[in-house]
């Protein structure tokens, strides 16, 4: 049986283990999207000739790199996007893995938006691969935060009896 549990419970079981779900969560989709990002921007290059030289091991090397850098640029124009949505998610105990993937992508075009306007259009937010990149990182960021902590949104304001 569930049931909701008065306020002052509420305050003492909600900080440790949902704490640590949410950030443990934006972390792992964080670093999920800036890999998604470096894959693509790879392959890309790839297939069009661009980079590797048919050396798979500079390739693979730089993309490690490339994926470090773009985890960085995804926790900077994402932070606050993201927390107000887990704020959201977690208040009104959404769980569904739409919402997460839809959240994602919308966060992934705020920050392709954002990168323009600072970079006054520069090929970093402009080409079809970066903002392909962008878009698969944002869908994969949201399947990755539902997969760790949105499917156990609002999980603090229930309590199995």
């Amino acid at each position: 049986m569930i049931y909701t549990q008065p306020p002052d419970a509420l305050s003492h079981q909600f900080a440790p283990g949902t704490v640590r779900r949410v950030l443990g969560g934006y972390l792992l989709a964080g670093l999920s999207a800036g890999l998604t990002i470096a894959i693509i921007a790879t392959m890309t290059n790839m297939l069009a000739g661009k980079a590797g030289g048919g050396h798979w091991g500079g390739l693979i090397g730089a993309a490690l790199i490339l994926s470090i850098v773009a985890s960085g640029f995804v926790f900077v124009l994402t932070f606050i996007p993201a927390a107000i949505f887990i704020v959201w998610s977690e208040a009104r105990s959404y769980r569904k893995c739409g919402v997460h993937v839809a959240a994602g992508i919308g966060m992934s075009i705020l920050a392709i938006l954002s990168l323009h306007a600072t970079n006054g259009g520069s090929d970093l937010a402009s080409t079809p691969d970066a903002i392909a990149g962008m878009l698969g990182g944002g869908i994969v960021a949201g399947a990755v935060y539902w997969a760790i902590s949105g499917k156990r949104a609002g999980n603090w304001r229930h309590e199995s009896a």
